[in-house]
Order: structure tokens, then sequence, then C-alpha cells
């Protein structure tokens, strides 16, 4: 019998407010330190957020600009 494939996980969509705080901790910590802000400020986020989901979107938050 063949394993079960995982199912992917629903897109969490970013809030107004997430991107707000992304923001600002970046012009704080600076680029690059997406663990550090997703431990020191977690309330910010879902808690489903990962480090690489920062940093995903800060990649698309600059290419907007």
């Amino acid at each position: 019998m063949a394993a079960q494939e995982p199912r992917p996980q629903k897109r969490i969509r970013w809030s107004p407010l997430e991107e707000a705080h992304l923001r600002a901790h970046v012009a704080t910590y600076g680029e690059s330190n997406w663990a550090v802000i997703l431990a020191r400020h977690t309330e910010d986020f879902d808690p489903k957020r990962t480090n690489v989901d920062l940093k995903d979107k800060w990649r698309l938050l600059k290419r907007r600009c």
C-alpha cells in the first residue's frame, strides 16, 4: 500500500498590519535577521509564519517599491 502524499498547507495571506510590522522591524534590525525578528516579535505575525516567510515577503515588498 502506497504512503499518502502530505496535503499542501493552505496559504496564509499577509495583513497590511503584518506588512507594516515587517517594514518597521527590518528598519530596526536590518535585512537578513529574520530569525531574530520572528523570535522577538512573535505577537506581530501569524503563529504559523517562519523566518523564511518573512524573508520571502520582504523580497516581494522590495520588488514592489
